[in-house]
C-alpha cells in the first residue's frame, strides 16, 4: 500500500501560534505563564500537519486523499508508542482540509494536548465528496467510500503512522453528512470503533427524499443512493436502521449527538428521534444542544468538547475485540 505525503507543512506551521489563539491557545499559554511568574514559560509544542496525503484504495480503484495531523513528539513509522486515531468526516460540498481551514483543528488539538484536556491522538480528515460515506459503485454513484474509509484508509494510516490497530484506538466524528456517515459506519461495524460523535447529523428520518425536487437531490446526494433516489438503499445505510446491528454486537460504543439550537434543518428533532431509539435499544447515548446554526462556526465551537469525549472513550473503554 502506497502513501504519498505532500504540501508545505513547515510553512503552515509558521502561522499556527497566531491562528491558534482563535482556537483557545491564548488561554493555555496564559495558564502556563501563570505557573511561574519569575520565568518565561516556553510555548507548547506543535503537532505536524500533512495536508496532502494519498492512500491507495482498492475499494475506489484510485487513491483516497485527505489530511493527517500528527501530535508533537510522534515519529512517522515509530511503533514503540502507538496512538489512537480519530477520523473526522466532512459534510456535503466540502473536503477534509476544511477541518483545518474552518475549525482550526491542529491549533485546537495542540491547545487541548498542552492543557492536558486530551492525550495525544492522530487526526485523519479524508476527502469523500458528496458520497454520504456509502458504498455506491453498484448504483453508479461516487464509489465505495464506506469500505474505502473503514478498511483501506485505516490500513494505510495504521501502516504508515504510529497508530493503534484495535477498536479502542479508532473513533469517528462527523458533521452534517459526515454525522450520518460516522454513526452509520460505527453502528454498522461496532467491532471497529470505540466512539462516534455526530455534529448536526443530517439523518433525513423525517423527510422522504423521493418527494424532494430531483435537481436538489442530485446536488446533495450525487447518485450515492442511485438515480432515481432509492429510499430503501438510503435507509439501509441509516444509523436508525443500524441500531439493531449495534445492539446485536453487544459491544459498548460511546455515542454523542450534538446539534445547534438555530439550525436551518430539523437536526434537533432528528437527533431527539435517534437518541430515543438508541436509549430504547439499551445504548447509553448523549445529546448536547448548543447555541448555533448549521455552519462551521457551530462545529468549531463543538469540536474541542467532542475531542475530549473521544479521548475519554479511548482511555476509559474496557477490553474489546480488535
Amino acid at each position: 500500500m502506497e502513501m504519498s505525503l505532500g504540501g508545505d507543512a513547515e510553512a503552515f506551521e509558521g502561522n499556527r501560534l497566531r491562528d491558534g489563539l482563535i482556537a483557545g491557545s491564548l488561554c493555555v499559554l496564559l495558564g502556563l505563564i501563570a505557573t511561574d511568574l519569575r520565568a518565561e514559560a516556553p510555548p507548547p509544542p506543535l503537532g505536524t500537519l500533512f495536508d496532502a496525503v494519498a492512500i491507495d484504495s482498492p475499494a475506489l480503484g484510485r487513491p483516497l486523499t485527505g489530511a493527517v495531523y500528527l501530535p508533537a513528539g510522534s515519529a512517522i513509522g515509530e511503533a514503540s508508542s502507538r496512538l489512537p486515531v480519530v477520523y473526522l468526516l466532512h459534510g456535503t460540498n466540502s473536503q477534509g482540509m476544511d477541518w483545518v481551514r474552518e475549525a482550526l483543528l491542529p491549533q485546537a488539538m495542540d491547545a487541548l494536548i498542552a492543557a492536558g484536556a486530551i492525550r495525544p491522538m492522530i487526526a485523519v480528515m479524508p476527502d469523500a465528496g458528496n458520497s454520504w460515506y456509502a458504498d455506491s459503485a453498484a448504483v453508479a454513484g461516487p464509489g465505495d467510500y464506506a469500505t474505502a474509509i473503514s478498511r483501506d484508509l485505516a490500513v494505510g494510516v495504521e501502516r504508515r503512522f504510529p497508530a493503534l490497530t484495535t477498536r479502542e484506538g479508532r473513533a469517528l466524528i462527523g458533521i452534517s453528512m459526515g454525522g450520518h456517515g460516522a454513526l452509520g459506519m460505527a453502528f454498522g461495524q461496532p467491532e471497529r470503533y470505540v466512539a462516534a460523535v455526530s455534529l448536526s447529523g443530517a439523518f433525513w428520518n423525517r423527510t422522504d427524499q423521493t418527494q424532494v425536487p430531483a435537481d436538489r437531490i442530485q446536488r446533495i446526494f450525487q447518485g450515492s443512493f442511485g438515480q432515481p433516489f432509492d429510499r430503501a438503499r438510503f435507509r439501509e445505510a441509516s444509523p436508525f436502521t443500524r441500531i439493531a446491528r449495534l445492539k446485536e454486537s453487544g459491544l459498548p460504543l460511546a455515542i454523542r449527538l450534538v446539534t445547534g439550537d438555530r439550525e436551518r434543518f430539523n437536526t434537533l428533532g432528528e437527533a431527539i428521534d435517534l437518541l430515543t431509539e438508541l436509549r430504547q435499544s439499551g445504548s447509553d447515548a448523549e445529546l448536547r444542544v448548543i447555541g448555533g446554526g448549521h455552519d462551521w462556526a457551530n462545529w468549531a465551537q463543538a469540536l474541542p468538547d467532542a475531542l475530549v469525549f473521544v479521548d475519554r472513550a479511548f482511555h476509559g473503554a474496557g477490553k474489546a475485540t480488535p
